[in-house]
């Protein structure tokens, strides 16, 4: 079944808002927009960029697609970050798990491959909440 990068975004997206994660999209791309005098509070917030990659053939006006996907998390760091880092390691593995099924089970729209999946939590001194960057390539039929 064809469909489009912009449909798997609004997916990923709906996954990012609705229980477990209950995440907050972010206003901006290029940084979190919260402000220092109310902090994060228990609120992560989050952003999904793609990355477009040179399709394959196809035939009937449709090409095979493998392109990146990247969702962006931030959590405040609260004064503890041990807490902080293991609790965005748990949502590194949740979230994953959830874009798989999404794409294997609930939509059968997409598959995410094994090869190409990444992960890392990034601490910067000088912000008071880490950030999450999960990169996974996502396996799709678009028509032309």
């Amino acid at each position: 079944m064809a469909t489009t990068l912009d449909v798997i975004v609004d997916r990923v997206r709906s996954l990012c808002v609705a229980s477990p994660f209950e995440y907050q999209e972010s206003a901006r791309l290029d940084r979190f927009e919260w402000d220092p005098a109310q902090g994060f509070g228990d609120v992560s917030y989050f952003r999904v960029e793609t990355v477009s990659q040179p399709p394959r053939g196809g035939t009937s006006f449709t090409e095979e697609r493998t392109d990146l996907l990247t969702v962006t998390v931030g959590r405040a760091i609260n004064a503890d970050y041990d807490v902080a880092r293991r609790a965005m390691l748990r949502s590194s593995h949740s979230l994953t798990a959830a874009i798989v099924r999404d794409g294997a089970e609930t939509s059968g729209s997409y598959t995410v491959p094994d090869a190409g999946m990444s992960s890392r939590v990034e601490a910067d001194p000088t912000r008071a909440y880490l950030v999450l960057r999960l990169t996974l390539p996502v396996n799709y039929e678009a028509q032309l």
